[in-house]
């Protein structure tokens, strides 16, 4: 029984995670205009990564940030597997050097 309960708390707390990953994703596909007159595309999802793994690294494992990749190339229409490279690249990265970038 605690052992499902436990399970369950999991897949709970990664649903969470890539639900807001999602809406960053999406919010991030919107493009902002400058004062310029341009465009440009928010990485919302690399700031979200960025505080999670400093923060709460047990909540982006690997595979999802891999499969979280693979959506946002999807829905921005780039090449399948750049963001997925460029995200698990960062999260590495970022766990990596945690004790120097939390302080």
């Amino acid at each position: 029984m605690h052992l499902q309960r436990s399970f369950q708390q999991h897949l709970l707390r990664y649903a969470l995670t890539a639900a807001i990953f999602l809406l960053a994703m999406l919010l991030g596909a919107t493009p902002l205009g400058t004062i310029a007159g341009g465009t440009f595309y928010p990485l919302f999802s690399i700031m979200l990564l960025y505080y999670l793994a400093v923060f709460q690294a047990s909540l982006v494992p690997s595979w999802l940030v891999f499969l979280l990749g693979l959506i946002q190339d999807v829905v921005l229409g780039i090449p399948t597997g750049m963001s997925s490279l460029l995200l698990l690249l960062f999260r590495l990265l970022i766990v990596w050097q945690r004790r120097f970038v939390a302080g």
